[in-house]
């Protein structure tokens, strides 16, 4: 089941194109510690084995801290993987698998069709336990700090441009500039939602780069320059 988890070790937190950390990521899975329990089996044929089993899979320390900081984090990693979790370990009841003899009377193969659920989760616990300080890092709640700050200065830069416009030519371009505002709204969020407190920090940072982005992109338009 671990073997067949490797392949899913993909993250979008670190850097899953780095040697050195796909095999840290490895690493961490192969660590983590799975139980089965209560198999029961019924023989299909000479060769073949039907079963039914619990499957335990202790939740990586590192992943406490990531459910105390970053809650939606863990929230969502808990609902994917559609486990019951009770005192840091997942449980999945009811896992049916088949395990069947090869020709050579050695060798066994076992469908694992109905783990792919659990085989998902042990990637994504190893990747989130290895990836926790650069999530830490993404929804520290100081970017959403800085993000504000850089939108700021473009805001205030584009309200001095649109001030200095000739009154007679401003009111030519008012229903203008409320279409665009209703298009950066519509694209980037609210400034009123990069300020709600119970949206993640990742989509407010978000919202202020993509308010600060088109800001500068009007600036231009408004000012006939270039600003950087």
């Amino acid at each position: 089941m671990k073997d067949e988890a490797v392949p899913k070790l993909i993250s979008t937190y670190g850097t899953p194109t780095s040697t050195d950390k796909k095999a840290q990521y490895k690493a961490k899975l192969m660590a983590l510690p799975v139980t089965i329990s209560g198999v029961s089996t019924t023989s299909e044929s000479g060769n073949s084995l039907n079963c039914i089993a619990t499957i335990n899979v202790k939740v990586p320390t590192e992943l406490n801290e990531l459910a105390n900081k970053t809650p939606h984090v863990y929230a969502s990693y808990i609902q994917a993987s559609h486990a019951i979790d009770k005192n840091g370990e997942l449980a999945w009841k009811n896992i049916h698998y088949s395990i069947m003899l090869s020709d050579n009377g050695k060798d066994i193969s076992v469908d694992t069709e109905d783990m792919i659920a659990t085989m998902d989760t042990l990637a994504k616990s190893a990747t989130l336990a290895v990836d926790k300080d650069d999530i830490l890092k993404l929804y520290d709640p100081k970017n959403v700090d800085l993000a504000k700050s850089d939108f700021t200065v473009v805001d205030n830069e584009l309200n001095k441009i649109w001030k200095a416009i000739p009154p007679s030519f401003r009111t030519s371009m008012k229903f203008s500039q409320v279409d665009w505002i209703y298009q950066k709204e519509s694209q980037c969020g609210t400034i009123q939602q990069a300020n709600n407190n119970s949206v993640s920090v990742l989509d407010r940072v978000q919202i202020f780069k993509c308010q600060t982005s088109m800001t500068k992109e009007q600036i231009k338009y408004l000012g006939g320059g270039n600003y950087n």
